[in-house]
């Protein structure tokens, strides 16, 4: 198991897109949190009818019990951010290959490249 890894880890290592988007994902989830208790507070805060109608809807999204569902439930937006990593994950190898096998190159070349 740690030798699949170490190869994934070989194949992914210099890859920029992978890096940028586990960067991308890494800030999202905090940024996403973050920018909705701000906007929370600003609504929730502000001394108007529709301030105390908002607070009294959604209660504290942001204190103990409520933040873990308030958190899956802005997290889960971004679900599609880690499953484009496993895509290129599987695609990496397969478009390298194409890039190098050329026009001239027959299906059991293409294979044994595939396994080097």
């Amino acid at each position: 198991m740690t030798s699949l890894i170490k190869v994934e880890w070989l194949k992914m290592r210099k890859y920029k897109a992978f890096w940028l988007i586990i960067i991308l994902t890494a800030l999202a989830y905090p940024g996403v949190t973050l920018i909705s208790y701000s906007i929370y507070t600003d609504v929730v805060g502000q001394p108007s009818r529709a301030s105390q109608l908002a607070k009294m809807a959604l209660g504290n999204p942001f204190t103990f019990p409520e933040v873990w569902h308030t958190l899956a439930y802005f997290c889960s937006l971004f679900v599609f951010v880690p499953a484009v990593v496993v895509i290129m994950m599987v695609t990496a190898p397969i478009a390298r290959i194409s890039s190098t096998a050329g026009a001239g190159t027959s299906s059991l070349q293409v294979n044994s490249l595939m396994y080097c």
